[in-house]
This record gives structure tokens, sequence and C-alpha cells, in this order.
């Protein structure tokens, strides 16, 4: 009997074993959607395209949640949970500012999550507790009842508007251009084109500082 005997035609052509599909959680999905979202615009999203990316099927992504609105749900409390909060020091003012600054960085990296802070209507567990101390240092401050509530409100909305805002004002300034002038006279013109320059110009850390 030779001894290396030809392997047989059945296991020449055998095809290769597969391996495990790969393992998902709860977790892995969301930070796959995390990263997807950064690529493309929320609208675009689909559960076919977050399958695509993590090598998995959509029914396996059914399994972990129902719908591309559930995951959404989950997405934005995964988020705000990466949320890297500044320890605090200083006067409260500064712990404000460190606040703010820490929430920019945080948008910076997952722009994302100014549009899952409510998604559907509800509040992401995660948010609160990002925005929870700043509730707790207003408080230290001798508000409380409604004018805590209202000063609480206005900050919030400020804050979150001005990030969003300057996000927008930063991408605009370096990419418009002034249409026809001939509707301005020379002088409005004139200025118009140097306010776009200017803005140009302008360091967008500096639009923060200026802000916060």
């Amino acid at each position: 009997m030779p001894a290396n005997r030809p392997a047989s035609t059945s296991e020449e052509t055998r095809p290769p074993r597969q391996g495990r599909p790969r393992r998902l959680s709860h977790e892995a999905v969301q930070d796959a959607a995390l990263d997807l979202l950064a690529e493309i615009p929320l609208e675009e999203f689909t559960l076919a395209k977050l399958a695509k990316k993590l090598g998995a099927s959509v029914m396996s992504l059914y399994t972990y949640y129902p719908s591309r609105d559930g995951l959404l749900e989950a997405v934005a409390g995964r988020a705000f949970e990466r949320f890297v909060a500044p320890k605090p020091k200083g006067t409260w003012q500064q712990r404000v500012t460190d606040w703010l600054w820490a929430l920019q960085r945080h948008v910076d990296k997952h722009p994302i999550a100014t549009k899952l802070m409510a998604w559907q209507g509800r509040v992401p567990i995660a948010w609160l507790k990002v925005w929870s101390p700043i509730l707790k240092l207003l408080g230290e401050q001798g508000l409380e009842g409604p004018a805590l509530a209202a000063t609480f409100d206005w900050f919030i909305n400020a804050a979150v508007g001005l990030i969003i805002t300057e996000h927008s004002a930063t991408t605009v300034a370096k990419s418009a251009a002034i249409g026809d002038l001939d509707a301005f006279g020379p002088e409005e013109g004139l200025l118009l084109l140097r306010l776009l320059d200017d803005l140009r110009a302008l360091d967008r850390d500096a639009r923060f500082a200026r802000g916060f």
C-alpha cells in the first residue's frame, strides 16, 4: 500500500469549512451603527447597510433590534455613553465652560449625537446623565423651582444650538461663495466680500471660545 495515497475526488472537491459566523452583541451592533452614521447621513441609514458593514445578515440584526427606529433609539443612548465628562475643578463658571468644551469635543467626534438627543420623542437616559451635573451645579448656585427650570432650559438649548450652529457655520464659511453682487452697492458688496474672507480665516476654536 503506497505511503502517500492520493486524495480522493470527493476530498479534492470538498468546499473549505466555513468559519463560525461573526458573533454579535447589542454593544457591537450599536458601535457599528455609530461608525456607519459617521460615514453616511441619517436618512440613508438602513439595517441592510449596517449588516453589510458587520458582515452579517439583516435577519441576524432583527434578533437584536426589531426595527430601524428601535436600533436608533439604542444608538442614541450609546452615543452619549461615550461622553467623557471633565473632572470638576475651579469656579462654577469654569466647570460650566469645561463641560461645554467636553460636549463640543463629543459632538465633534459623534456629530450624529445632536440628531439623537430626542429620537422619536424619547430622551436617552445617557443624555440625561450627560447634563445632570449642570443641573446640579445650577441648583448649588441657589436656583430652584421654576427659576432653575427656566435657566436650565435656556442653557441647554443655547449650548446645543451654539454647537450645532458653529459646526454648520464653519462648513459654510469654508465652502460658501457669494453670488451676484450687482444687487448691492459697491460699498456693501466690498463689505460682504471682506466678511466672507474674514469668516474663512476665523479659527474654529476661537469661534467656540467666543460663544462659550
